[in-house]
Protein backbone atom coordinates (compact mmCIF):
# COMPACT_ATOMS: atom_id res chain seq x y z
CA UNK A 1 0.00 0.00 0.00
CA UNK A 2 1.60 3.73 -0.71
CA UNK A 3 1.39 6.19 1.51
CA UNK A 4 -0.82 8.54 -0.23
CA UNK A 5 -3.71 5.41 -0.37
CA UNK A 6 -2.97 4.94 3.95
CA UNK A 7 -3.48 8.63 3.92
CA UNK A 8 -6.63 8.78 1.50
CA UNK A 9 -8.03 5.23 3.60
CA UNK A 10 -7.08 6.96 7.00
CA UNK A 11 -8.69 10.17 6.03
CA UNK A 12 -5.28 12.37 6.51
CA UNK A 13 -3.24 14.79 4.79
CA UNK A 14 -0.56 12.59 3.02
CA UNK A 15 2.08 14.51 4.69
CA UNK A 16 1.07 13.04 7.94
CA UNK A 17 1.82 9.88 6.90
CA UNK A 18 5.08 10.73 5.55
CA UNK A 19 5.96 12.50 8.87
CA UNK A 20 4.99 9.15 10.98
CA UNK A 21 7.26 7.25 8.39
CA UNK A 22 9.93 9.31 8.54
CA UNK A 23 9.93 10.17 12.17
CA UNK A 24 9.84 13.61 11.67
CA UNK A 25 7.51 14.62 14.50
CA UNK A 26 8.31 13.17 18.15
CA UNK A 27 5.06 12.59 18.91
CA UNK A 28 1.67 11.93 17.56
CA UNK A 29 -1.74 12.46 18.29
CA UNK A 30 -3.38 8.97 19.51
CA UNK A 31 -6.54 9.94 17.32
CA UNK A 32 -4.49 9.90 14.31
CA UNK A 33 -2.24 6.81 15.40
CA UNK A 34 -5.44 5.32 15.73
CA UNK A 35 -7.07 5.97 12.25
CA UNK A 36 -3.84 5.27 10.58
CA UNK A 37 -3.83 1.77 12.20
CA UNK A 38 -7.93 1.38 11.43
CA UNK A 39 -6.90 2.06 7.71
CA UNK A 40 -4.42 -0.88 8.56
CA UNK A 41 -6.85 -3.12 8.90
CA UNK A 42 -5.63 -3.35 12.85
CA UNK A 43 -7.33 -2.62 16.11
CA UNK A 44 -5.10 -0.05 18.66
CA UNK A 45 -4.47 -2.72 20.65
CA UNK A 46 -3.05 -5.14 17.99
CA UNK A 47 -0.54 -2.56 16.86
CA UNK A 48 0.09 -1.61 20.20
CA UNK A 49 0.47 -5.01 21.52
CA UNK A 50 4.00 -5.79 20.53
CA UNK A 51 7.46 -6.00 22.30
CA UNK A 52 8.44 -2.95 20.63
CA UNK A 53 6.38 -0.63 22.85
CA UNK A 54 7.83 -2.99 26.29
CA UNK A 55 8.97 0.15 28.32
CA UNK A 56 12.09 -1.35 28.31
CA UNK A 57 12.75 -0.88 24.77
CA UNK A 58 12.12 3.41 25.18
CA UNK A 59 14.88 4.83 24.41
CA UNK A 60 14.95 7.75 27.52
CA UNK A 61 16.76 11.14 26.95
Amino acid sequence: MTQYRLAFLAGVHPSTITNVVHAKTKACNLNTMAVIVCALGMSVSEFFDDPLFDYENFETE
